[in-house]
């Protein structure tokens, strides 16, 4: 079963970024990630092209803009913690109307750091080995489950209730626009490398 990953960044070099893109596009809600560059640090935590971000460092970023987004990744500096959804896990939630958040037990966790580390101030001595867990599906699964879910999750609620109702966007799905040529580049309202 496809799970919430929270996918732990620290920054070695901060040249080289975290290595991935945020992207808001038009006429869908949220942040998604995209263009994950092969070796970086977001691929070591395991961040995915079309992965659908819920949280930034622990709040959840649903009704925030995307400007706003991308402020609270920098504004930790050299860390950043991204709960996401890739769209099994977030077909699974919508469809219970479940809200997702970081303090679930089954979020996985995977970080580019072991826990006991501090942030390596050494130029290219002794280089942290990153921690990862790797989530394998069946190429069925992978079927069933291409076609990312339309509907928004919706933000946490600071009540008990934990359940809302599905809602449905008559939107294309990224399969479709893929296969017209239109990327999410090309549809993007909202780029930013980080």
């Amino acid at each position: 079963m496809a799970v919430p990953r929270c996918c732990c960044m620290r920054l070695e070099n901060k040249a080289e970024g975290f290595g991935f893109s945020l992207v808001a596009t038009k006429n869908q809600t949220g942040q998604y990630i995209d263009e994950v560059r092969e070796g970086s640090l977001a691929d070591m935590a395991g961040l995915k092209n079309g992965d659908f971000v819920v949280e930034v460092n622990g709040e959840n970023i649903l009704s925030y803009s995307h400007p706003e987004v991308v402020e609270l990744i920098k504004k930790k500096g050299d860390e950043v913690s991204l709960l996401v959804l890739d769209s099994a896990a977030r077909r699974h939630y919508d469809e219970r109307s479940i809200i997702v958040n970081s303090n679930m037990p089954e979020v996985r966790r995977i970080c580019t750091w072991t826990e006991n580390s501090t942030p390596n101030t050494n130029s290219e001595e002794e280089k942290i080995a990153p921690t990862q867990e790797v989530v394998e599906s069946s190429e069925e699964e992978a079927k069933k489950t291409s076609e990312p879910i339309q509907s928004p999750i919706a933000p946490a609620q600071t009540s008990g209730q934990s359940r809302l109702p599905n809602s449905s966007r008559a939107t294309p799905s990224r399969r479709a626009c893929m296969e017209s040529g239109v990327t999410f580049g090309a549809r993007a309202k909202a780029f930013d490398a980080l």
